[in-house]
């Protein structure tokens, strides 16, 4: 019969350096640490549903009460991906939204041969202040330049689409009409640009063809979704930071990897309740708070190629 230690895991874990927020998340999904000479197992309802291999040294270290903060050794990393490993298996079971902390925490140790994607929208924040500042321009879901826009209407120069078009420059005019969102009136003309890009809400966006254009329909820190509307056939792609855990919550929401590392998902609809309820799910299911106003799904609809 193996041997148990009889210790508290998940004090355990904080000893070596994993944060109180992930170890609480471990607890409310009924997991229970257990040290074992060697490993690190973690059991469900009697089941190990993973275990993290550690050293016999670390073990005794462990059951003496003497371990310590682990930093960023392989420990750490063999730990976090165990524990992602967990929250993946309860995406997939439909299970709620893991906590932003507890994701941000095992992204920022799965290291090496599972080095999450490199971010394309933007930094996430380092510290409380910028944490603080993103959550501020999150609130008023306005993009900073556009924030400048309404102090200063000068500030329409440096918008992505300034000097490009005679369609463009007419949407710069407009744009204080409606803070935020793209003018509805040049969606169908003005040129597009990558959907990583965007910044507002409808902007025209490039699709997987020359000729396709989707609008943006949500804009979080790490990933932008665009969608094209025509009769039954809603198409719903996404760029940017698609970190492990990013694509686990689209695979959940029917998107399939596709190459140039974006996602995307094609459905038929009966109606635009059904396919506003599809771009709600999609949207709620990021887990992320959204950059950009709520969209409307008939002003998309018939608009795209």
């Amino acid at each position: 019969m193996p041997i148990e230690y009889d210790c508290d895991g998940l004090k355990a874990l904080n000893q070596l350096g994993v944060p109180e927020t992930v170890t609480a998340w471990l607890s409310a999904q009924n997991i229970v640490v257990t040290i074992m000479p060697k490993s690190i197992k973690f059991v469900r309802k009697g089941n190990v549903v993973a275990s993290a291999k550690i050293s016999w040294e670390l073990t005794k270290q462990i059951v003496g009460g003497t371990a310590v903060d682990q930093g960023d050794t392989n420990t750490t990393q063999i730990l976090a991906e165990q524990i992602f490993k967990i929250g993946d298996a309860h995406l997939k079971q439909g299970g709620a939204a893991i906590p932003d902390p507890v994701i941000e925490w095992i992204e920022s140790k799965m290291v090496g041969g599972t080095t999450m994607p490199s971010p394309k929208i933007g930094d996430p924040p380092e510290d409380l202040a910028a944490e603080e500042e993103m959550e501020s321009i999150a609130h008023t879901t306005l993009p900073p330049k556009i924030e400048a826009l309404k102090a200063d209407p000068s500030e329409a120069s440096k918008l992505p689409w300034a000097g490009a078009d005679d369609a463009q420059k007419s949407a710069k005019k407009e744009i204080e009409k409606d803070v935020g969102v793209y003018p509805l009136a040049s969606m169908d003309h003005a040129g597009c640009i990558p959907l990583v890009n965007a910044t507002l809400l409808y902007q025209p966006v490039k699709g997987s063809s020359a000729n396709s254009r989707y609008f943006c329909i949500g804009r979080t820190q790490q990933v932008n979704v665009g969608a094209r509307y025509k009769g039954t056939h809603l198409s719903l792609r996404a760029e940017g930071n698609l970190t492990t855990i990013i694509r686990s919550r689209l695979s959940l929401l029917g998107f399939e990897e596709k190459p140039g590392d974006y996602m995307s998902v094609h459905v038929l609809v009966d109606n635009d309740l059904i396919a506003g309820k599809v771009i709600g799910a999609v949207l709620v299911g990021l887990g992320m708070r959204l950059l950009t106003p709520i969209p409307i799904v008939t002003d998309i609809k018939n608009k795209g190629s």
